[in-house]
């Protein structure tokens, strides 16, 4: 899979799809997604492809038997939230379509840009804290979003490639994303696929990504990183000496939850403390929003309790902020759609691996590291998490590329071999 010269288009269709996806400045802003998934169906349909993908008629269809049933159950049914719905997943897969079977690299080389953007603007400000406010007030009016939380109204400034997140008790590098832990669940992401592309955890473009991932200082993306590594040394074909030590890195590991504070202490506080999140602040934490979701789930365990926020949670902790992506996802859409989701991404995966030579097992290992990323953030629902279900189309084209190539082989060997009987 040589990239050919590298489209400008390509480039700015992926960054808009991260964009929308968790970039403040585009994800808060609704015309503008309209408009830009308006934009990939013109180019659609002035591109070369003749027909809709079948796969992406599987998955509509599950979605559409979905939501009728989710309203039937409960006699509900609001065509907004269906029709933003059908907006991100639309916009996943013309996106993943039009970009074809490169997206994985056009998706290393923009976190690349981003990481390092993120390094120039979060260093000065670690090094001086005083840089962020002066940043903060030299950015244009236009340049900030706005969204509710708890009844109040937060403004807050953007440089679109960097967003403006004050952490009460210490800095953390959020680059583009609403917050640290989102950019690096996104980075641990990109670290995985560029591993498996490059066939080495610590090339220069891998060693970039965990310095970054380091400056978010986010539990969940420290633990996530740490997993996939000790996986991917245990599945692929490294010497029984690098593998040993993985047991040093257990040891590490667990000296480091229990001495750094923001690593194992949160954990223990929010354990401790997701009782008294329920009953104060509804789900505002990870383990308060597992429980609470583990409720919803228990009532409408096959199909789930919708997308709708008049369906979706119990009315007293309707102000609830399910951040906990893992069970919210189960419980909006039911345990059959959470398993046929993530079978399309085993899909996806499994090619994508097949086409670079990776371990079978370490598709089954990207989806357990999402999926503990995802105890962290709500990513599901999201356009750019929506196109990994889609991955596998423009991959399984590659294979076909290669039984062509295999046959023609074939064929010139048959033809040598009449010559020479001749």
């Amino acid at each position: 899979m040589q990239l050919q010269k590298g489209s400008l288009a390509n480039y700015l269709i992926m960054f808009i799809v991260l964009g929308i996806s968790g970039m403040p400045f585009f994800s808060s802003n609704q015309p503008f997604t309209i408009l830009f998934a308006l934009g990939l169906i013109g180019l659609f349909m002035f591109s070369h492809f003749k027909k809709i993908d079948e796969e992406f008629l599987y998955v509509a269809g599950a979605i559409i038997a979905c939501v009728i049933f989710q309203a039937v159950t409960f006699s509900f049914f609001k065509g907004i939230t269906i029709m933003g719905l059908i907006m991100r997943i639309l916009t996943a897969y013309l996106a993943i379509r039009l970009i074809g079977q490169h997206y994985v690299t056009y998706f290393v080389r923009v976190m690349v840009v981003l990481s390092i953007i993120s390094l120039i603007i979060f260093i000065p400000i670690m090094i001086k804290p005083d840089l962020m406010q002066t940043l903060k007030d030299a950015t244009p009016a236009f340049m900030s979003y706005k969204y509710e939380l708890w009844g109040m109204e937060i403004d807050r400034k953007t440089l679109i490639v960097y967003n403006f997140v004050e952490e009460i008790d210490r800095l953390r590098n959020n680059g583009p994303f609403w917050e640290p832990g989102a950019f690096g669940g996104y980075l641990v992401i990109v670290y995985m696929l560029n591993t498996i592309r490059e066939a080495r955890l610590l090339g220069p473009i891998n060693i970039l990504f965990i310095v970054t991932i380091l400056t978010t200082q986010s539990t969940t993306a420290y633990l996530a990183l740490f997993a996939f590594i000790v996986f991917y040394i245990f599945f692929e074909d490294y010497s029984y000496a690098t593998k040993s030590l993985i047991i040093v890195f257990g040891v590490a590991g667990y000296i480091a939850f229990q001495t750094i504070p923001f690593l194992g202490d949160k954990i223990k506080e929010e354990n401790a403390g997701a009782k008294d999140a329920i009953e104060t602040v509804g789900g505002d934490t990870r383990m308060a929003s597992a429980i609470l979701d583990w409720e919803d789930i228990k009532g409408y365990p096959l199909a789930g309790r919708g997308i709708w926020d008049e369906t979706r949670v119990d009315k007293k902790f309707q102000y609830a902020i399910r951040n906990n992506g893992f069970t919210n996802f189960i419980a909006q859409w039911g345990i059959l759609f959470f398993l046929f989701y993530f079978y399309w991404y085993y899909r996806g995966f499994r090619e994508f691996c097949r086409i670079y030579g990776g371990n079978a097992f370490i598709p089954i290992v990207l989806i357990l590291v999402i999926w503990l990323l995802s105890f962290s953030e709500n990513y599901f629902d999201s356009p750019f998490f929506w196109s990994l279900v889609f991955l596998s189309i423009p991959l399984r084209e590659v294979e076909a590329e290669e039984d062509e190539d295999d046959d023609g082989e074939d064929d010139s060997e048959s033809d040598e071999d009449e010559d020479d009987n001749e």
